[in-house]
């Protein structure tokens, strides 16, 4: 390999993931920059759309905490689109898009 060519493995195995995809991610303040310790992360599976109310449905299928500097691990992510949800008390929660996930990549929140 020519000594100015890297290779970056994104593949969630290549990374310690032996349970199909990762969701990882960090979470700030917004206005202080500062990491927020022990923040709730919930991944919730969008289970479709109410025919009644028209709203969509979400079930929650993982749950943790940030560590001290804010980080968050969840690991074995089944198949299917998902939402993540940040809350901590004192902040504002916050809703981190919708990812499809297969079981054979790593998404990032980052």
């Amino acid at each position: 390999m020519p000594e100015n060519v890297t290779v970056d493995d994104d593949r969630a195995s290549a990374h310690g993931y032996k349970d199909g995809s990762a969701i990882t991610g960090d979470v700030y303040d917004i206005g202080t920059s500062k990491p927020v310790p022990g923040a709730a992360i919930k991944l919730e599976r969008n289970k479709g759309q109410d025919k009644q109310t028209l709203k969509y449905v979400y079930e929650t299928v993982a749950e943790t905490k940030t560590d001290d500097a804010g980080h968050f691990e969840l690991k074995a992510i089944p198949e299917g689109t998902f939402q993540v949800v940040a809350s901590a008390a004192g902040v504002a929660s916050r809703v981190v898009g919708t990812r499809r996930s297969a079981r054979t990549r790593s998404a990032s929140t980052r």
